[in-house]
């Protein structure tokens, strides 16, 4: 599709982020964790442990089999059950492993990276910690290296552009960087990539000089820092490939010789490349209406419920908790939703009921699309059922990033339009590819 518009997005978004960014982390440890028996599919495990069996922090669970990704145990316990629960990603009801955690931290730990591996040694030990993504989507990290593509930039994303989180930043600042810069070479060298930016946003300037310093200390001419103009999404991937490089892809960035990964899942790589140690805890904000909003460092797989329980519950009766933050987030009907791997924030909000108005065809919601997408008449097309019309409007690039929904005088929700309309027109996809 050629795009006529041009999209300005001001993103001038509120971040409501100083409730948390100096405050003291919390540690918080559930007495029970939910971890998905199924892959991003929807299928089971291969090989999944059976109920009754003690496992360790970094005990495998099973094998996902839509990407061959090994799943492990965030504590050391017993496995109790297999339920039912609300799977995030999924967007419905799946197989958990229900794990009573023991608080005893026993850990099984794996042998570290070898000295001066190769690049297949390294995708290899990448899938071996069944790393994915931290920063939103969950997409398994050695995928992203397993590429014949020729890579001469990674980027890292440090820029954290959604409102009130803040789990980016603090471990960018308080976290001990050495392993994080150590990894960075790793990957520059048995991939023969040139160059490595980090994007972070110009007006946080504590994590720029955890940055700055780092990179000294690294003594690595190739690493250097990309001050990002401060709105949102700043982190949004197209726009951070296209500040850092000035290149324009089409569906992935490895076809213009670049590979993004979050800051966090390259702080977590490295704890597995050297000691050994799977990713078993995440740093997750809770913010928002709560009584002591804090960065709370616990096992995932911890219910939302669990995580105000941490800070000391919400301060509305009839609040909105948000998995995860207020633009790209979701409301969370029940608080026994598990929080999964990729969750870096729960945050609750007053509930307020607007009447949806006309559509005023101001365009402001195709002024403000980083996608250079026309939302309205996405959501206009969906709600008369012409999925042709919504495919040719591309909605397969949305982000869901929910500027649509801000920015609308009328109060309409174009973003869950768009969102429903994204979803019917995968759904129409694949069942064409089985036809």
């Amino acid at each position: 599709m050629i795009h006529i518009f041009e999209s300005d997005c001001r993103g001038k978004v509120p971040g409501h982020k100083e409730q948390t960014d100096k405050s003291d982390i919390v540690l918080y440890q559930p007495k029970v964790v939910y971890v998905p028996a199924t892959d991003n599919k929807g299928a089971q495990l291969i090989k999944a442990l059976p109920v009754g069996e003690k496992v360790k922090i970094g005990s495998l669970l099973g094998i996902r089999p839509d990407f061959n990704l090994p799943v492990y145990s965030p504590v050391s316990g017993t496995i109790k059950a297999i339920v039912k629960k609300k799977n995030s990603i999924l967007g419905r009801p799946a197989d958990f492993f229900e794990i009573e955690n023991d608080g005893s931290d026993d850990q099984v730990f794996m042998k570290p990276l070898v000295a001066n591996p190769n690049a297949e040694e390294v995708v290899e030990k990448i899938r071996e910690s069944g790393l994915v993504g931290l920063g939103g989507a969950g997409f398994p990290t050695y995928m992203k290296y397993k590429t014949d593509a020729k890579i001469d930039t990674l980027i890292v994303n440090a820029a954290e552009c959604e409102p009130y989180l803040t789990t980016d930043f603090v471990m960018g600042t308080r976290t001990e960087l050495s392993e994080f810069f150590k990894t960075i070479n790793v990957l520059l060298q048995a991939f023969h990539i040139k160059n490595c930016i980090i994007g972070v946003k110009a007006d946080k300037e504590e994590l720029i000089t955890s940055l700055t310093n780092g990179i000294k200390a690294s003594e690595n001419e190739h690493i250097t820092l990309k001050k990002l103009k401060p709105r949102y999404p700043a982190g949004y991937e197209r726009n951070l490939v296209y500040e850092c490089t000035k290149r324009k892809y089409d569906a992935l960035p490895c076809e213009v010789g670049v590979i993004v990964n979050n800051i966090q899942t390259l702080i977590e790589l490295g704890h597995f490349f050297f000691q050994g140690a799977v990713v078993s805890k995440r740093l997750i904000t809770v913010s928002g209406m709560v009584n002591n909003p804090s960065n709370i460092l616990t096992p995932f797989g911890l219910t939302a419920d669990d995580a105000l329980n941490a800070v000391g519950g919400s301060k509305l009766e009839e609040g909105v908790v948000i998995n995860g933050g207020p633009m790209c987030g979701e409301a969370i009907s029940k608080g026994d939703v598990p929080l999964l791997v990729t969750c870096g924030g729960i945050t609750v909000l007053p509930l307020k009921k607007f009447r949806e108005e006309p559509c005023l065809r101001c365009g402001e919601c195709t002024a403000n699309c980083p996608c250079n997408l026309q939302p309205c008449e996405i959501n206009y097309a969906a709600k008369h059922d012409d999925y042709d019309r919504v495919y040719d409007l591309d909605v397969l690039r949305c982000v869901q990033c929910g500027l649509c929904s801000y920015v609308c005088p009328s109060h309409i929700d174009v973003a869950a339009g768009v969102k429903q309309a994204k979803s019917l027109v995968v759904f129409k996809c694949a069942r064409a590819r089985k036809k």
